[in-house]
């Protein structure tokens, strides 16, 4: 897949899978993480403990049904921690990283807790949901989602559904940045 992506003119990008099996960097054991970047390959594992981050029981973080979840996004922006903040703190500051706007995963976690401490990410939130786009494309998503591969029994996890869990296949993640000139970067 890594190869695909350098061959499609990813810019940077990480392909991610928890040991646990979450399509997603875990915080209950270690991710394996390969990583494009102006055009090579490098592969390396990472764990919560490396960030300062305890390990998480999968209990922690398996979502619920939709209410249950929106009911945790919600506690999270209003300051929640634990480790469902946690999981979703690491998985953005690996973003912030991918996209240049943080040089390391410490200063990615610095940077998403600010932005849920000082209500940045409750706002962009908010105004996301506003727009046209929006309501198309991620209610699109989140149907295609719902239609196709979430199964609540299964316990959807904080950030989306583990493919995993569903298809009891080996799924990676995919954090990663288009260059701007590219047309493919539209979410379907």
């Amino acid at each position: 897949m890594a190869n695909v992506l350098k061959n499609l003119g990813t810019a940077h990008a990480w392909l991610v899978h928890g040991n646990d099996g979450l399509d997603e960097i875990t915080t209950t054991t270690s991710t394996q993480v390969v990583e494009l970047k102006n055009g090579t390959l490098r592969k390396f594992e990472i764990s919560p403990e490396q960030y300062g981050l305890p390990r998480a029981l999968p209990a922690d973080i398996k979502g619920g049904d939709p209410a249950a979840n929106a009911q945790a996004m919600r506690s999270l922006f209003e300051g929640a921690t634990g480790p469902y903040r946690d999981i979703v703190v690491l998985n953005a500051a690996a973003a912030l990283v991918i996209a240049d706007k943080a040089a390391d995963i410490p200063g990615g976690i610095a940077l998403a807790a600010e932005a849920l401490d000082f209500g940045r990410a409750r706002h962009v939130l908010d105004e996301l949901v506003k727009t046209k786009w929006a309501k198309e494309k991620v209610g699109r998503f989140c149907r295609y989602k719902a239609d196709s591969v979430c199964n609540p029994a299964n316990g959807p996890g904080p950030l989306g559904n583990s493919l995993s869990s569903v298809t009891g296949r080996r799924t990676a993640g995919l954090l990663g940045v288009v260059k701007p000139n590219d047309t493919r970067s539209e979410c379907n």
